[in-house]
């Protein structure tokens, strides 16, 4: 019975929090920034999450395939502004956005030979 209680608790938990904002930017409150080689927003919220001083985080994705994507570590939380550059969040916030990743495949990798369409 004391396992139930403590796996309600769990669920209810995660219900309750909030999400990261796809689409968002958070400008202003800037303390540090650092590259993300991965192009994952989710290392921008979990470094976050592991540094006291930060309220708030902006992941924005690169704007030439050249470029690396960048997190900013925020000592406040500023209002979100629509912006399809960014997903921003608060500190426990968690992410729900996958990285933006561009695949390439073969005729050979594809199942029965077809030709998979890359996102863009």
């Amino acid at each position: 019975m004391r396992v139930f209680w403590i796996m309600i608790a769990g669920l209810l938990a995660v219900s309750g929090a909030a999400h990261a904002q796809v689409g968002y930017d958070r400008k202003g409150g800037d303390y540090t920034s650092f590259k993300v080689p991965n192009g994952d927003p989710a290392a921008c919220a979990a470094r976050c999450e592991r540094d006291a001083r930060c309220r708030a985080w902006n992941f924005s994705f690169p704007h030439t395939a050249s470029a690396s994507s960048i997190c900013w570590l925020k000592n406040s939380v500023p209002p979100p502004v629509a912006d399809d550059c960014c997903v921003s969040g608060v500190r426990g916030a968690g992410v729900v956005e996958p990285r933006r990743v561009a695949i390439s495949r073969t005729r050979s990798s594809c199942r029965g030979g077809a030709r998979a369409a890359s996102p863009a």
